[in-house]
């Protein structure tokens, strides 16, 4: 594909909060897509499937792995590139004959994925909404008692 008709993106993994100013951060799992032409992002929720915040981003700032990104009243980490697509935009940049732009989807390919890439099987739909299973964690919060050992 020609540089005009073509859109690449990148996909990330992040952990991202809403909560800059505060000592305590709540830190939520999502999905960061970086257009390489207009330097657009998209920050979605993982759980929830909901669309977090847009921007545009300076072209200088790297998004490489324990990266930390600021986008307007978000705080973003990113973990790692989840993977890289191209789209032929072709028809909804010069405009199809006899559709509106609205009404044409662009094809997506995959230019490369990560071994990484989480499968939709460690969600599960409760109550019609999608949750991540719970996983006991590894590490133990401070000021919290040991768990007892059954004997």
């Amino acid at each position: 594909m020609s540089d005009l008709t073509a859109s690449r993106f990148r996909e990330y993994k992040v952990m991202y909060t809403t909560e800059i100013t505060q000592k305590r951060k709540r830190w939520h799992d999502g999905t960061l897509r970086v257009f390489d032409f207009n330097n657009k992002c998209f920050l979605k929720d993982d759980i929830l499937g909901q669309l977090v915040e847009t921007s545009f981003v300076d072209g200088s700032i790297a998004f490489n792995d324990g990266a930390l990104v600021n986008l307007e009243g978000v705080l973003i980490e990113v973990e790692y590139l989840l993977a890289v697509y191209e789209r032929d935009a072709s028809s909804v940049i010069c405009g199809s004959l006899g559709t509106h732009p609205q009404d044409v989807k662009p094809i997506t390919k995959v230019l490369w994925e990560s071994e990484k890439h989480q499968s939709h099987d460690d969600y599960k739909v409760v109550d019609n909404v999608t949750k991540r299973v719970e996983q006991r964690p590894r590490w133990r919060p401070v000021g919290l008692p040991r768990p007892r050992s059954k004997k």
